[in-house]
């Protein structure tokens, strides 16, 4: 094998399901909280992105193990400011210099930095409701002003939708009060289903349950889920996504590390060996033991070792040889610490123990044999084939047919 296909790791954080990942056996549904469609009328994006946000701030005092009518009252409260302060803002700044840029995006920044809550309006009440009042103040010039009702008319779907949140608070609390506990998965569960039953993604509730159950993010040791929780296992912007992507890189390199560790087999040099013009010479003649027993080993690479670091089969023999532990303990264990498994042939136990510490030391396990077969018997081993494994060579035929 000398190349594979890891970009698709990565895709499948966006693709289809089993899109979080904890390894080949384990995978789950992120669950979707998603955007409104730009095809569809404001009102309607601006409800999407409501019931989005309860679910979201829901889902993090869940993974948090908070109150989710809490999170969910003080979300409402933030989001409520938002629409509250923005008549009187647009009223004292829609003429600033910085609405009057020939690019939207600097426009957008502006307001989004400018305006205490524009990331919240955005987050709230939809993109499409901040791009029209974006929009608005881009046109709007001190020589001819817009008529400021159009921003009141903007600002009034917002609120007639918001009357309606929050919605699911006063459910949770009192199934909160009446156990007695916060974030249990039968609240989240009421929360979920009913997110589900109305953007049409009840097909997907089985698999958000068992999501939700099992809460394998918790088990990840990877640093975005430590850094992140839940939000990896949510299926919404490309930010979330992304990570989750890289999430399941990981673990797939994890996984791809314990069933195909990058091992090495060695054994320690002797003066023969500068006899020899490689070091695949030297095996066949004065290691043949230990050769045949090691030379087709799959996934291992084999070589001799010696105070100037590793010599692996197939590269010219060194000129002389010296089995200094000092030497040898620094030039082989930084030289191992690319490998996960060494396994090293000393039959007369000539390396010294500081060598075999130094190796550890980088992170690599080393076993010691004394016999070739017991040698070539724990790497099959370790790498999960059958102890009568025989390897079966390409043969290209054919080659003078055409």
């Amino acid at each position: 094998m000398t190349s594979f296909d890891s970009a698709s790791m990565l895709r499948s954080a966006w693709t289809g399901g089993d899109n979080y990942h904890l390894d080949s056996e384990r995978r789950y549904d992120a669950l979707r909280v998603r955007f409104g469609s730009n095809r569809d009328p404001l009102e309607e994006q601006i409800e999407t992105a409501l019931r989005g946000q309860e679910l979201l701030h829901s889902l993090r005092a869940f993974d948090e193990d908070e109150s989710m009518s809490q999170a969910i009252r003080e979300w409402a409260a933030e989001a409520e400011d938002a629409l509250d302060e923005l008549a009187s803002y647009l009223e004292n700044h829609r003429h600033d210099d910085e609405y009057d840029q020939r690019l939207l995006r600097d426009v957008e920044d502006h307001f989004r930095d400018h305006y205490d809550h524009g990331r919240e309006l955005r987050a709230s009440f939809s993109r499409s409701l901040r791009k029209q009042v974006i929009k608005l103040l881009r046109e709007d010039d001190p020589e001819s002003p817009v008529e400021f009702e159009q921003y009141q008319t903007l600002i009034g779907t917002a609120r007639e939708k918001f009357e309606e949140f929050p919605r699911m608070a006063e459910t949770i609390e009192q199934d909160e009060e009446e156990i007695d506990d916060v974030a249990t998965f039968n609240q989240i569960k009421e929360l979920v289903e009913d997110y589900a039953d109305w953007i049409g993604d009840e097909r997907l509730l089985k698999e958000y349950e068992k999501l939700l159950k099992e809460e394998p993010w918790t088990e990840c040791d990877c640093e975005i889920c430590r850094e992140y929780g839940i939000e990896v296992a949510i299926f919404r912007g490309n930010n979330r996504n992304r990570r989750r992507g890289f999430h399941n890189t990981k673990r797939f390199y994890d996984q791809f590390q314990e069933d195909l560790p990058k091992t090495l087999v060695v054994t320690p040099a002797t003066d023969a060996i500068a006899k020899k013009s490689s070091i695949e010479g030297y095996f066949l003649t004065e290691h043949t033991d230990f050769w045949s027993s090691v030379h087709d080993l799959p996934v291992a690479e084999v070589g001799v070792i010696s105070e100037t670091g590793v010599h692996e089969w197939w590269a010219d023999a060194p000129a002389s040889v010296s089995l200094d532990s000092d030497a040898m303990a620094v030039s082989v264990g930084e030289f191992c610490a690319r490998y996960q498994n060494v396994f090293l042939y000393d039959p007369e136990e000539t390396i010294h123990r500081d060598v075999v510490q130094n190796i550890e030391q980088h992170g690599c396990a080393v076993e010691s044999y004394e016999r070739s077969q017991d040698l070539r018997a724990a790497v099959l081993d370790r790498l999960g084939y059958d102890s009568e494994f025989v390897p079966e060579f390409m043969v290209q035929k054919g080659l003078m047919e055409f």
